[in-house]
Parts: C-alpha cells; structure tokens; sequence
C-alpha cells in the first residue's frame, strides 16, 4: 500500500515538472520578446504611452530590463524543473533496477 501511495506522489509530482517546463518555456519566450518589444520602442508601447501615462514618465529601458529579469527567473523555473524530472528518472531506474 506505501508503495502505491508513493507511485502516487511521484506522478504527480512527474506531471507537474512537465507542467512547470512548459511554462517555463513559454514565459521565457514571451518576456524576452516583450523586452525586445519594449527596448525597441515599438510602436505599439508609444501609443500606450501616449495614452496613459504624463509625458515623461514612462522609461523603455528599466521597462525592457524588468522583462529580460523576469526572463531570467522562467530561466531558473525551466532548470529546477527539468533537474526535478531528472532525479525522479534516476530514482525510478535505481528503484526498478533494485526489484529486478
């Protein structure tokens, strides 16, 4: 029964490191593009500029940087999941290595 329960657990926690590399990728992806949106000034991010905020006070550049950071920490999610997948793949082949 302990060893159903764990199977149990690993699955889970299987599923939720696929779930966390996905996002993973798909945030690095879309705050790098955002960053180089912003750092380039699209025009898209003038006219949001234009519209909402005083003249002045909207600076592109720690705007783009805040996007790259961001980057960088689905950069660190990516790596702890895909580390996390890892060790459960060694662990089951050391487990069904030991029953053999």
């Amino acid at each position: 029964m302990a060893k159903q329960e764990a199977s149990k657990g690993e699955a889970c926690c299987w599923c939720l490191s696929h779930c966390c590399i996905v996002y993973g990728i798909f945030g690095i992806v879309l705050m790098t593009w955002f960053g180089i949106l912003i750092n380039g000034e699209s025009i898209t991010f003038k006219i949001a500029k234009a519209k909402h905020d005083p003249p002045g006070d909207w600076k592109f550049d720690e705007k783009a940087e805040a996007m790259f950071t961001g980057a960088g920490l689905y950069v660190l999610t990516l790596v702890i999941s895909i580390g996390s997948r890892w060790y459960i793949a060694k662990k089951r082949a050391s487990s069904q290595y030991a029953t053999m």
